[in-house]
């Protein structure tokens, strides 16, 4: 979506910068307490999905279980509502590779 060719906690850090984005959150401008507030949850929300659900058998998660139904319940909820959030972001700033 911006060129990036950074993956997990470093696409994330660098696409969700608010200093200096590359996705917005349509209409959030990042001016005022409540809209940096609003854009850091869909960065925090992406960065615990990323830690919580990433490669979990390379990486040992030891809080998830994989193979319990409510953590799939769990994850997936979350997932929804980053991919929901994700859906009505902007892009403002592209990457040169």
């Amino acid at each position: 979506m911006n060129n990036s060719s950074a993956d997990g906690v470093k696409l994330i850090e660098q696409t969700f910068s608010t200093k200096n984005p590359s996705l917005i959150i349509r209409n959030n401008r990042l001016q005022s307490d409540k809209e940096r507030n609003e854009y850091n949850a869909l960065k925090h929300l992406l960065l615990t999905i990323n830690f919580f659900y990433r490669n979990t058998t390379a990486h040992e998660a030891k809080i998830y279980n994989p193979k319990s139904e409510t953590d799939a319940i769990t994850a997936l909820t979350l997932i929804s509502k980053a991919h929901d959030l994700l859906d009505i972001c902007e892009c403002v700033r592209y990457f040169e590779n």
